[in-house]
């Protein structure tokens, strides 16, 4: 939701996307999970769509919520 909210508020003219990870993966490295992995550039528009209302909240935290088990996928598979 962090990454969401961030990537919605857009503070700044331009990295709002970098802003809304950097946000969201303190979050979740601060309480021992991993990191945000999204399996593309285009994976990380989240925000944008939800922004312009092309995707609707749930699948917005649906794709954040993948893009957070794929780093578990990773580390456990040990392949992208």
């Amino acid at each position: 939701m962090a990454y969401i909210w961030v990537g919605n508020v857009h503070p700044y003219t331009n990295g709002n996307r970098r802003t809304a990870r950097l946000f969201a993966d303190s979050i979740l490295m601060g309480d021992g999970y991993l990191p945000i992995c999204f399996e593309t550039q285009v994976g990380g528009h989240v925000v944008k769509g939800y922004a312009q209302r092309e995707l609707i909240l749930e699948n917005s935290v649906l794709r954040c919520l993948k893009a957070v088990e794929r780093s578990y996928r990773i580390i456990l598979d040990g392949n992208l």
